[in-house]
């Protein structure tokens, strides 16, 4: 019976999986004396440990602040969109002309990269910045008095900006825990001792239950191994 497979290279999704699965085979097993042994209380406790630890570590501490963030940047922008579509129908041609300047710039980024990625809206707001804040367009912005808004969008997309780093450095620092965390080395380990553990027990005890959960977990690793295989052979054919 193959009890035991390699659980150091699975991610931590399937390493949940399997946990989950390899405890429940224990514990619906029908031989009671297993759920209060050391080595399956100790994998089980070991499971819950990395489960909580894990499911803390990956929520991102920016991500509410990233959404209101970005719904501000967004709201500012379609402001500035406004206030230029009145000043065209203004009845001062200094006006008027002034917002088909600004008007022209903002056809030339369009509307619908606000409902793209953060880093797509990022880089067509940032350049949009760049060209409304330069000297080229300073007298029309002076002209249609939007120098606020400008210096509104300007600060909530750097604090945006801010955000998203920090948020992007907070994941690589889960991503890093995630692969070499105390918690899935400690259940890693349990669940060896536990295989170890559970056979012996077949040899000692001429019990039917204990061989069936036996064979359970063999066919549940067997298929298990499979779906591993077909889903690392999936990752590599993909483009």
């Amino acid at each position: 019976m193959k009890l035991l497979i390699s659980l150091t290279s699975l991610l931590i999704d399937s390493l949940f999986a399997y946990g989950k699965e390899i405890i429940g085979y224990f514990a619906n097993a029908g031989v009671p004396e297993l759920l209060t042994s050391k080595p399956y209380l100790a994998a089980k406790e070991a499971y819950a440990r990395m489960e909580q630890g894990f499911k803390k570590a990956r929520k991102n501490a920016y991500t509410q602040e990233l959404q209101e963030l970005d719904a501000e940047r967004v709201q500012v922008f379609k402001a500035i969109r406004k206030l230029v579509t009145g000043y065209l129908h203004s009845d001062e041609e200094e006006e008027v002309a002034a917002a088909k300047r600004i008007d022209s710039l903002l056809d030339h980024f369009g509307a619908d990269f606000l409902w793209l990625s953060y880093a797509k809206k990022t880089a067509s707001i940032s350049k949009f910045l760049s060209e409304i804040k330069s000297a080229e367009y300073a007298p029309s912005v002076a002209v249609m008095r939007m120098e606020s808004k400008v210096t509104k969008l300007d600060t909530v997309e750097g604090k945006f900006e801010r955000s998203y780093t920090l948020s992007v450095e907070d994941k690589a620092a889960h991503d890093a825990v995630e692969s070499a965390s105390d918690s899935r080395r400690e259940f890693e380990q349990a669940v060896r001792k536990l295989m170890s553990y559970l056979e012996v027990k077949m040899m000692e005890d001429e019990n039917p239950k204990l061989e069936a959960l036996g064979r359970s977990i063999t066919a549940y690793n067997t298929k298990f191994e499979q779906n591993e295989a077909k889903g690392e052979t999936n990752k590599e054919s993909k483009p």
